[in-house]
């Protein structure tokens, strides 16, 4: 595998050849955009949650799995930041819906499913609350 392995980094073309050859292991980032007092920026989680997949990617590579990391899900539920300025929460069920729709391909309006080279297949791992990665596994 090239050595960049994060997808918001990669070119198209660097996408495509990697999932054709490798079967990459998907690895989402899960952050929270809240307040963390005024010494660190909302983005706190999201900056933990990528750096936490980058170096479980490294990791993988080490024992000779491939991974990608895809780009990270900054919007998550918050509810508890709500009164600090900065703090964006969504549903728990948009959350679901968004992590899901991400994790595992759908059919398109025409009823095909997407080709096996674009898409990732849903995980029964279970994302923490705070600053996690999820893991899929292409199917």
């Amino acid at each position: 595998m090239a050595d960049n392995f994060v997808i918001p980094d990669m070119t198209w073309t660097e996408i495509d050849e990697a999932m054709k050859k490798e079967r990459p292991v998907a690895l989402l980032p899960v952050g929270a955009t809240e307040a963390h007092g005024p010494h660190l920026p909302v983005s706190t989680d999201t900056v933990i949650a990528v750096e936490m997949a980058k170096r479980g990617a490294a990791k993988l590579k080490e024992h000779g799995v491939p991974s990608l990391v895809l780009p990270p899900v900054t919007f998550t539920v918050a509810e508890y930041g709500a009164d600090f300025a900065g703090t964006i929460s969504i549903s728990p069920e948009t959350s679901m819906a968004l992590l899901r729709d991400v994790c595992a391909p759908r059919p398109s309006a025409s009823g095909r499913w997407p080709s096996s080279t674009s898409t990732w297949s849903r995980s029964t791992s279970s994302a923490s609350r705070r600053s996690s990665t999820k893991a899929t596994r292409r199917g």
